[in-house]
């Protein structure tokens, strides 16, 4: 079933290239993804400010508390726009709407979106640091085995492959899903141990000296990426950048 959706998909897109593929009205150019309401739209979304440190998702520095550890000194995330898994919560629906189609349907159009809005802020989160993305590798934390068998992709490989192309730059598998529970599933806390005891490094995969871009999808607490890049760093990586198109929205303390 989820081959033949793919495949669908894959024909319509090839028939009519110029819709937009949030809303499906037509799109200005061959090249566009998203109709010029839709960008307008997201451009205000991407814009909207932390209710913490009142920066947008690709300056803020709040919240994802795992990525803070010794393992990421210095480093912020490379992100694009906020996301709010509140259903409700109207000045980030397109976000959220976008997250979760990424995630439950097959949409190479959308991962090539995505990554291109992260491919924007690495690139500049790399000059801030005197950098380039010449010789960086990218690679991904796997998608567990249940939603993998549920929707039939892993989402988080395509918009790493995405990014890669981009970028001109590898793109490697060098994990692998062993057990664990759903992250959303649980508590902050719970987290980081989940995904300690659910990832294992393909240890011949990993360049002894390489440095590698880290991508996932949304980070909330950073604890994915954290045990990732920590798998990485012990296999011989001198360097991870994460990298995701969003971070979820910090909420601002009833206190202050």
């Amino acid at each position: 079933m989820n081959r033949m959706v793919r495949f669908l998909k894959g024909l319509t897109s090839l028939i009519y290239p110029n819709h937009c593929f949030f809303c499906g009205d037509t799109v200005s150019s061959d090249r566009a993804r998203m109709c010029d309401a839709c960008l307008k739209r997201f451009g205000e979304e991407a814009a909207f400010p932390c209710p913490v440190c009142g920066k947008t998702a690709s300056d803020c520095g709040c919240g994802a508390f795992y990525l803070k550890r010794e393992i990421f000194p210095n480093v912020r995330v490379a992100s694009a726009f906020f996301y709010s898994p509140d259903p409700k919560f109207r000045p980030l629906e397109m976000a959220r709407s976008l997250i979760l189609r990424c995630k439950q349907s097959y949409s190479p159009e959308l991962a090539e979106e995505l990554a291109r809005k992260i491919g924007f802020r690495l690139t500049a989160l790399l000059e801030q640091q005197g950098e380039t993305t010449d010789g960086w590798i990218v690679t991904y934390p796997p998608r567990s085995g249940d939603n993998l068998l549920r929707y039939g992709f892993d989402h988080g490989e395509m918009i790493a492959n995405a990014l890669a192309r981009q970028l001109g730059l590898p793109c490697r598998k060098t994990m692998f899903r062993v057990s664990g529970k759903k992250q959303k599933e649980l508590a902050s806390e719970e987290r980081y141990a989940n995904a300690a005891g659910s990832l294992a490094c393909i240890e011949r995969a990993v360049v002894r000296g390489g440095k590698y871009i880290l991508v996932d999808d949304v980070i909330t607490t950073g604890a994915t990426v954290a045990v990732a890049a920590d798998l990485l760093y012990r296999h011989g990586a001198s360097a991870v950048l994460p990298a995701a198109p969003a971070k979820t929205l910090m909420k601002r303390s009833r206190s202050g």
